[in-house]
């Protein structure tokens, strides 16, 4: 008879009621301090669109952001700034969204056509040339992606250095 050399698993202990309050207790600490230091988190996924949300009074701040890169970086922009700035840099940041999410979501919807067009077509000289067109997009979306998020912390950089108006920098 073979040996097997797996050994066998520890059952999970269950936890007694005096130890599930205290975890209760530990959590509710955690998402309190959280929720107290004003931290934003992003919410969403690759299907939809992101948001960033304010952790203290549960406020979206951003809303229908389609890359997450993008939503990151408004994130961490805000998470790092002080709480009194935080007004005036939200307004530059949407101005910075409203300037680019538009050219970003036309390019994102042009793709999705041309994947589809791709899978319906039979014909050799228009795959030839939905494939060009999509390549040609995708090299848009990624230069105005890259663009958008160095602009997002443009905005911080410049801020942060005292610049009150900040649309001479764009």
């Amino acid at each position: 008879m073979v040996k097997s050399n797996t050994k066998p698993s520890l059952k999970p202990k269950k936890l007694t009621a005096k130890k599930k309050k205290e975890l209760l207790t530990k959590l509710e600490t955690t998402v309190n301090n959280v929720a107290n230091k004003g931290l934003y988190f992003v919410s969403g996924s690759k299907q939809s669109f992101y948001k960033v949300i304010d952790s203290k009074n549960r406020r979206i701040t951003y809303t229908d952001i389609s890359i997450e890169e993008a939503a990151d970086a408004i994130k961490d922009i805000l998470n790092k700034a002080s709480i009194k700035d935080h007004a005036v840099l939200i307004k530059q940041l949407n101005l910075t969204v409203s300037k680019h999410q538009k050219g970003i979501d036309k390019l994102i919807m042009d793709l999705r056509f041309y994947k589809h067009s791709l899978e319906v077509t039979e014909d050799f000289d228009k795959m030839c040339i939905i494939e060009a067109r999509e390549q040609d997009a995708y090299g848009k979306y990624l230069y105005l992606k890259d663009e958008y998020i160095s602009s997002l912390y443009i905005n911080r950089t410049h801020y942060s250095q005292g610049v009150t108006n900040i649309a001479t920098f764009r």
